[in-house]
């Protein structure tokens, strides 16, 4: 619940920060609450004053001899206002509560201004995003192969610890290979490496048939 202490020393700036959120402060209402809540407590220290006063008069008239009933009824009829009075301010204090209670919390200034979370900013990103990484890992091991995807998701576990002293250009390196990888391994690494490994293999026994 807000601080009603926040709203009694600065209405607007709690409005202005509410409106952030998409909730319009009722100013009017709190000022009408507010209003009448000071009032009955002005009217009730008058009274209180002014029966402590009565209070002391009849003291006087009943040392004096004098009669102090008017006096005496005059204070029975003080303390039936300051009665009605906090009656009053009662009921005006739980219309307060209700007001606060309606009202949600008040953001921090740092919040940018939206109704949910859907507009909220994205400030920053922390790593690469998974979406990048499973291309990354693709193109890097190659997709025609069961054990290229394998290749690469070894590749990339590897290339934080590798760039951990310069972990700020992780992703421009990932984004390097890929580039790499699409204009000179268009098979990926590993299956380049199979391709190339196929193709030494094949010369191999060539070399041992013409031998023989």
């Amino acid at each position: 619940m807000l601080d009603i202490n926040a709203l009694r020393s600065d209405l607007s700036g709690v409005a202005a920060a509410l409106a952030k959120r998409g909730v319009a402060l009722d100013t009017a209402r709190f000022t009408s609450l507010e209003s009448e809540r000071k009032r009955i407590q002005t009217r009730t220290q008058e009274l209180q004053a002014k029966r402590n006063a009565v209070s002391r008069d009849v003291g006087l008239a009943k040392r004096r001899g004098d009669d102090a009933e008017p006096l005496l009824r005059q204070v029975t009829g003080l303390g039936d206002e300051l009665a009605g009075l906090e009656r009053e301010l009662d009921a005006v204090q739980a219309k307060l509560r209700d007001f606060l209670l309606d009202l949600p919390n008040v953001p921090d200034a740092s919040v940018p201004v939206g109704r949910d979370a859907e507009d909220n900013v994205v400030v920053r990103h922390v790593g690469t995003p998974r979406s990048f990484e499973i291309i990354a890992m693709l193109v890097a091991g190659g997709e025609g192969t069961l054990l290229g995807p394998l290749f690469g998701v070894a590749l990339l576990t590897l290339l934080p610890t590798i760039f951990q002293p310069f972990k700020e250009y992780l992703t421009l390196a990932v984004g390097a290979m890929l580039v790499a990888s699409f204009l000179w391994l268009p098979e990926g690494l590993f299956g380049t490496a199979a391709i190339w490994t196929a193709r030494l293999a094949r010369r191999l026994r060539r070399q041992r048939k013409a031998a023989s």
